[in-house]
């Protein structure tokens, strides 16, 4: 539907409509498209909220929805449209993506592999799925490393400041890298097992 020039494909949509009104896929074609052009974000809502009147218990309908809302910025009600897509459909890839990527950018990493995993098993040839697993790995690699940075970083600077002795000094070393091992262990059992042979990637592709 007219991929290069969103203002072109929302006026398909627009005029599918009006010859449609009653058909939830015009309404979804409209509320994508208007979310594609980015300006035009009431118009999307509009659509969506149409196609969820209209056929309420469509997966897809409410997989755009949660897309709409959290380009509305409302991710309360893009993780209810999300839950409730894949309520109707549990291995709605679409949705469980979403929701792991909404879960990622609140730092809920162990939940956003699993729902990574489970859309990657759901639609194993979208790429992009299977991607975003080695990122919430890669993510998980860096919170221990920026950890065990900013442990060092107070260490260093006490021991500057309070002229430290040497002994002290290398026993609070040594706590830091042990509590940073500690963390890490932590870390790397929540995450699911399928993902846990990624820990060896040395340079995980981004999604």
């Amino acid at each position: 539907m007219h991929l290069g020039n969103p203002a072109v494909a929302v006026r398909a949509a627009t005029e599918a409509c009006r010859l449609a009104p009653n058909e939830w896929r015009a309404q979804l074609c409209l509320a994508q498209a208007a979310l594609d052009s980015r300006g035009q974000l009431g118009l999307a809502e509009h659509a969506a909220s149409t196609a969820r009147a209209i056929a309420p218990d469509e997966p897809d309908v409410h997989f755009v929805s949660g897309q709409v809302s959290l380009a509305l910025g409302n991710r309360k009600a893009a993780v209810a449209h999300h839950e409730r897509a894949l309520a109707l459909n549990p291995d709605h890839p679409g949705a469980l993506n979403e929701l792991g990527r909404i879960r990622l950018s609140r730092a809920h990493t162990a939940r956003a592999a699993r729902h990574f995993l489970q859309a990657a098993r759901s639609a194993p040839q979208v790429r992009g799925y299977s991607q975003n697993i080695e990122v919430v790995v890669r993510r998980t690699v860096a919170l221990v490393i920026y950890v065990a940075c900013l442990a060092s970083a107070i260490l260093a600077y006490l021991a500057l400041m309070n002229s430290l002795p040497r002994v002290e000094v290398l026993s609070g070393f040594g706590a830091v890298a042990m509590f940073t091992a500690g963390f890490g262990v932590v870390q790397f059992q929540r995450m699911p097992r399928e993902t846990r042979p990624l820990f060896r990637l040395r340079d995980p592709a981004p999604a």
